[in-house]
């Protein structure tokens, strides 16, 4: 016979004396005033009251945080797990909201620009007590694959909003492909919080949505966060980002060369087939001797100063 011994404390006072666990600490520092006053004013008067929004966001919440992928196991999650269903807020013994509630409640969410809100006064607390630092900015973008049906690229429409194929090259240099989507992130450096965001279709360049994701960031926090370098990748590498950065953002871009497609040279030659020396400057063309060009050091020669007279002059 199955016998499990009774206990004397009540399921709420048992997880009063748990330690705090890492999505209690997380949902403890959220804040979503904005979204739920939003949320208030579109409430129905007739029909069930349905559950409370800030249960179904920290749901939403405690679903990234916990990598669950998909509404139908956060429902097996909330229904088999009462300390993760304590957690999001809902009674021990009520009915948990389904798939298609989440699914819901997700849609009417996104139509928001409320939760945005919520997020930037995030960012602003965050910089207040010292997280995030500001000084040094990182851009970059990452796939999202789409649940949506791949389409050929004659069938795609161009509006903006849509998914469509995108292409990039990954950390080991190799070309991948998917459907659906492109996210932009800005991001702190020193506590790798994103600070900005901008969603586009994959197709969009990375390149032409910098100066956009960098005039959304200074307009959110103009006076709060003043970054003097912003870091990118190659795929970043053209004039007019430099100039925006340098001219209207009055920060210093640092992004790596682009070489379109280039070969690296062989060595003691520059990009352009140009003879170099030790230390990479170009050599001093010093006349020609029969079928033979001379070139000499740039140092001898005077055209670039040597690592002993540069330490002597700032000196």
């Amino acid at each position: 016979m199955y016998i499990r011994q009774g206990c004397l404390l009540s399921f709420d006072e048992i997880i009063k004396y748990q330690p705090k666990t890492k999505l209690e600490l997380i949902l403890a520092e959220l804040n979503f005033s904005n979204i739920l006053k939003d949320l208030s004013k579109n409430h129905a008067t007739r029909g069930p009251k349905g559950h409370d929004e800030l249960t179904l966001l920290y749901s939403l919440v405690a679903m990234q945080v916990e990598q669950i992928t998909t509404f139908k196991k956060l429902v097996d999650r909330l229904k088999t797990d009462p300390v993760f269903r304590y957690t999001c807020g809902f009674n021990i013994l009520a009915k948990t909201a389904s798939a298609s509630t989440f699914s819901r409640f997700l849609t009417k969410i996104s139509n928001s620009p409320s939760l945005e809100k919520d997020f930037e006064e995030l960012v602003k607390r965050a910089k207040s007590i010292g997280i995030i630092d500001g000084t040094n900015i990182a851009i970059d973008s990452t796939k999202i694959d789409t649940y949506e049906k791949s389409k050929p690229k004659s069938k795609l429409k161009n509006d903006g909003k849509s998914a469509n194929w995108g292409a990039k090259r990954d950390t080991d240099g190799n070309t991948i492909c998917w459907f659906g989507y492109k996210l932009h992130i800005l991001l702190d450096c020193k506590s790798e919080l994103p600070l900005s965001i901008l969603l586009s279709p994959a197709s969009y360049s990375d390149c032409d949505l910098a100066i956009p994701l960098i005039k959304k960031f200074l307009a959110n926090y103009s006076g709060v966060l003043n970054p003097e370098y912003y870091i990118m990748d190659s795929g970043y590498d053209a004039q007019k980002n430099y100039d925006y950065i340098s001219n209207q953002a009055k920060a210093e871009g640092i992004i790596a060369l682009n070489l379109r497609g280039a070969y690296v040279p062989p060595q003691r030659l520059n990009q352009n087939s140009e003879p170099v020396c030790s230390m990479g400057y170009k050599l001093t063309y010093w006349g020609k001797d029969g079928d033979y060009l001379k070139f000499r050091c740039p140092h001898v020669t005077g055209k670039v100063l040597s690592l002993l007279e540069y330490v002597v002059q700032q000196i």
